[in-house]
């Protein structure tokens, strides 16, 4: 046996020890998958997992990612493969956020999708009122050099505009109303 063939067969052994205690040790078991994979030349990680781990490549795939996101054990064991990886469709600057304000352990599978579904929806809301106030404030900032610019040239600046994706009528009613 070379030396490769002994590291995959520890490398193995350790990943079953893992997955006897699966519950506490998804993430170890993710780690080992992702040692494996590095071990193994290029394009034989799937036939590995195929033959030796008696999950599918999706599921080891799934271990991989939670291990290289989440650290906290503890949460990844209360809450299973399936839910910690779920969690990952939260942006990483707003899980935190998530998984404190939420009773997540007590929800069934369903019932955290539906509740990342609308959580991201106010995540990506929240970015686009943001995104309308700073344009809001472009548009005030503007305002001025535009109206300079459509007293000396008006009919230049309705020929941008007609040209452009915002119709200037359109453009001088926002202007009004800030």
């Amino acid at each position: 046996m070379n030396n490769l063939s002994k590291e995959l067969e520890v490398l193995k052994l350790e990943y079953f020890h893992h997955k006897d205690v699966a519950t506490i040790n998804l993430i170890e078991m993710g780690k080992r998958l992702i040692a494996i994979k590095e071990k193994l030349p290029y394009g034989e990680f799937t036939e590995w997992i195929n033959l030796h781990s008696g999950i599918s490549i999706r599921t080891s795939q799934m271990y991989m990612k939670v291990a290289n996101e989440f650290k906290d054990t503890q949460l990844v064991s209360c809450l299973g493969i399936k839910k910690a990886y779920k969690l990952l469709s939260i942006q990483m600057d707003h899980r935190d956020e998530f998984i404190k304000s939420q009773d997540i352990s007590n929800m069934s599978y369903l019932e955290l999708v539906k509740c990342i579904e609308q959580f991201n929806e106010e995540v990506e809301l929240c970015k686009l009122k943001d995104r309308i106030d700073v344009l809001k404030e472009d548009l005030k900032k503007n305002e001025s050099e535009l109206s300079y610019y459509y007293e000396l040239y008006p009919n230049d600046v309705e020929r941008v505009f007609n040209n452009s994706f915002i119709p200037f009528e359109y453009f001088i009613k926002l202007v009004q109303e800030i």
